[in-house]
């Protein structure tokens, strides 16, 4: 569903179900993460990219 979010340039809704999906202790692939990513880079801040970015990092993909 994120990634049809993203897809659709609907950002502000990619980024409340990645936070909700976060808050549920759901652990995002790199799919989610890499939509997310791209979501934002056109429309938010970079420093929400970073906080992204972080996350790539932190679970390990590359």
């Amino acid at each position: 569903m994120i990634l049809c979010y993203a897809r659709h340039n609907c950002v502000e809704n990619t980024v409340l179900l990645f936070v909700l999906t976060l808050t549920k202790n759901l652990r995002p692939t790199k799919f989610t993460l890499s939509s997310v990513l791209s979501s934002m880079s056109t429309f938010l801040p970079v420093e929400q990219g970073f906080q992204i970015q972080s996350w790539v990092l932190k679970l390990g993909f590359k």
